[in-house]
């Protein structure tokens, strides 16, 4: 599995396309996102919020992170470094997240 792109801005929002295998056009296709961020030097994951997905094919997926979500990731914390993107078929259980990294517009830009 892999999340296209690898890097978003962190001036949001954002589409993220996930390659894989076995996805089905259901009503319950959902995305979930987790904010990775850096507080006192250490990882901590928090923030998770859920969209829906839209199936593309059976190998792809998109998953919209929309402004309201992106901020509620934002607030997790200042060293916001990537997003954790999960995806389930039925709603319920998720897949193992894929990582996207997260970088400020103008860094973003000279990469």
């Amino acid at each position: 599995s892999a999340a296209s792109p690898d890097v978003l801005s962190s001036s949001g929002p954002a589409t993220v396309v996930l390659n894989g295998s076995g996805f089905q056009l259901l009503p319950t296709l959902r995305c979930r996102f987790s904010a990775n961020a850096s507080e006192n030097g250490s990882s901590v994951t928090s923030a998770v919020q859920t969209t829906p997905a839209h199936f593309i094919s059976e190998e792809q997926l998109s998953c919209d992170l929309p402004s309201d979500t992106w901020a509620a990731l934002r607030v997790a914390g200042e060293g916001l470094e990537a997003v954790n993107v999960s995806v389930s078929l039925n709603g319920i259980d998720f897949s193992a997240p894929l990582q996207v990294q997260v970088r400020p517009p103008l860094l973003l830009a000279q990469a």
